[in-house]
């Protein structure tokens, strides 16, 4: 009987631990991990909260302020790999 016991409790732990990778790993996608259409290339800090981060999507490099409050795009840098003009980034002000 007591074998049964610590069988299925190794067997529950086992089931546990594939649970917990399995989510892990669905929510994994870090900056600089995950995807190769997205990264985030240089980390800049503001405050013990904020930060700058300059993100690459798909060949475009985007300027983006991170905070409690959520991500602002502050503006788009390269297009195609060409820097983009003052003022022409897009972002509405």
């Amino acid at each position: 009987m007591a074998g049964y016991v610590t069988s299925l409790l190794l067997l529950a732990a086992v089931v546990a631990a594939a649970a917990v990778l399995a989510w892990r790993r669905r929510h994994a996608v870090v900056a600089g991990r995950g995807s190769a259409s997205l990264r985030a290339i240089e980390f800049a800090p503001l405050g013990p909260r904020d930060r700058l981060v300059l993100a690459e999507c798909e060949g475009r490099r985007y300027l983006l302020a991170q905070g409690p409050q959520g991500v602002t795009l502050l503006d788009r840098l390269f297009e195609n790999g060409t820097p983009l003009a003052a003022g022409e980034g897009g972002v509405a002000r």
